[in-house]
Formats: C-alpha cells, sequence, structure tokens
C-alpha cells in the first residue's frame, strides 16, 4: 500500500509500515510537513529540533495524545533529545559523530 495523507508515514526504516490513521502533522524548523499517528509524531518531536505540531490541520485527537505531543513540541523547542544541544551560554552545538 503507497504511503498517502491519511496512513502514518513517520515510522522509521526499521519498523514494519504503520497503517493507523495520520491525525497529526509536524512541522520541521524549514518547514517541511509529515503526517502521522499521534504515537509515532510524538517519537518523530522527540527526535527533531524546532519541530512543532500544526494543531489546525491535526484533527480527532484525545487529551492524552494532545498533552503527549505538547509536551514534545515543548522539548524539540527546547532542543532535548535531538541533534542540537546547549552549552548553557545560550549557543547551540550540532553534535557530530567522530
Amino acid at each position: 500500500m503507497t504511503q498517502t495523507r491519511f496512513t502514518c508515514s513517520l515510522n522509521t526504516a526499521e519498523e514494519p509500515a504503520c497503517q493507523s490513521y495520520a491525525r497529526v502533522t509536524i512541522v520541521d524548523s524549514e518547514g517541511a510537513r509529515a503526517r502521522g499517528c499521534p504515537r509515532h509524531a510524538v517519537a518523530a518531536l522527540d527526535g527533531i529540533a524546532g519541530a512543532h505540531a500544526d494543531w489546525a490541520d491535526s484533527k480527532g485527537l484525545n487529551q492524552w495524545e494532545r498533552t503527549a505531543l505538547e509536551l514534545s513540541e515543548e522539548r524539540s523547542k527546547l532542543g532535548y533529545g535531538t541533534s542540537t544541544a546547549h552549552d548553557g551560554q545560550g549557543d547551540e552545538h550540532e553534535h557530530r559523530a567522530a
């Protein structure tokens, strides 16, 4: 089955294709958009610095899903669990593999 606006496209390559309904749209810091199920959207927000949910395009969420997405969105804004980290002086540095 090909990916559509209605199926989750946020799973990782190691996972089988997610057949859940894509109810959440996330937007990265460069404006790229992707749709996915709430579970994969939370995981994606936790892994992308500066990403956020497009709440106007995210429908049918219960309070627990919305709360999880809001918390992940806040972490993404702060850069936690992502490829950038703060040095305490307000500067950001990218982590690079040695």
